[in-house]
């Protein structure tokens, strides 16, 4: 008896280190803010959308489900177990074998529904965009600001006493902002480019 409620009790103190707290956790504000940004991009994206779109995004999400073709097994089963029991009772069949008018079905399901999740994908692909775009932009201004970041230090170390001068050149060209421009036409140039063979200025990429 002392074991059975010694392991009870632990039980129950597991069980209350396990709950999670019903509570808010406390975030940073900035990672605050940008979980905020990003339920506002989701909210968005809701919202412009219209009610088939969104009906078309429900029809798919149930159509995608497991349980869905188990529904659709079982109704191509009782299709065809109630076509051979009416043979067997020798009552009117309303598709007999090889069930035409079953097969008409399916195809037009399948193709219902294919239609369905190109539709749906089209939608996801739109967040999808928007969400790249804010991943460039977040990229850029990171870019700029670690540019800032090491041309301050530069400035410090340069003006500084206590530590030696002297030319970094990684340091300026980092210090720099990059031509957006010129780096996009080095990664086309570089897609374009078979495996094997770099752009001008760098290694090559192996094959």
């Amino acid at each position: 008896m002392r074991e059975g409620r010694t392991l009870n009790t632990g039980y129950r103190k597991a069980k209350l280190i396990v709950e999670v707290p019903k509570e808010p956790l406390a975030l940073p504000p900035h990672v605050g803010e940008a979980l905020q940004a990003i339920a506002n991009m989701q909210i968005a994206h809701q919202e412009q959308a219209s009610f088939l779109a969104r009906l078309v995004d429900r029809t798919t999400a149930t159509a995608a489900k497991p349980v869905f073709l188990i529904y659709v097994g079982a109704a191509v089963m009782a299709w065809i177990g109630a076509n051979a029991f009416l043979a067997r009772a020798g009552l009117p069949v309303l598709d007999a074998p090889p069930f035409a008018m079953l097969e008409l079905l399916v195809s037009c399901a399948a193709l219902f529904i294919a239609v369905l999740i190109l539709a749906s994908q089209r939608r996801a692909d739109i967040l999808a965009n928007l969400r790249q775009q804010m991943t460039l932009e977040v990229a850029l201004l990171t870019n700029q600001k670690t540019s800032k970041l090491v041309e301050l230090i530069e400035e410090f170390r340069r003006d500084s006493p206590d530590v030696r001068d002297r030319v970094d050149v990684v340091a300026m060209e980092m210090a720099g902002a990059p031509d957006h421009g010129t780096v996009l036409q080095a990664v086309q140039q570089m897609a374009d480019k078979p495996q094997g063979i770099g752009v001008e200025g760098g290694p090559g990429l192996a094959s």
